[in-house]
């Protein structure tokens, strides 16, 4: 029994630290598009950030748009 719950403590663990990892790279392309001046370098990396948002799941997605409406300048 003792087993089972530490199995899904570290399943849980694991998840939440992988969806973390996501939005902090979505965090970090939104910096970059902020900093560029250049249109071209700033259309590659919205191809990336939208690139990244596609692989999230259903509620990881809203919780990156709701970063991206936060953050991004536009």
């Amino acid at each position: 029994m003792n087993i089972k719950k530490n199995i899904v403590i570290l399943a849980i663990l694991g998840a939440t630290s992988l969806f973390a990892a996501d939005l902090k790279e979505i965090d970090t392309l939104i910096e970059k598009i902020n900093k560029t001046e250049a249109v071209e370098a700033k259309q590659d990396l919205m191809i990336k950030l939208n690139q990244k948002v596609e692989k999230l799941n259903r509620l990881d997605v809203i919780e990156a748009q709701t970063l991206i409406d936060q953050k991004l300048v536009r």
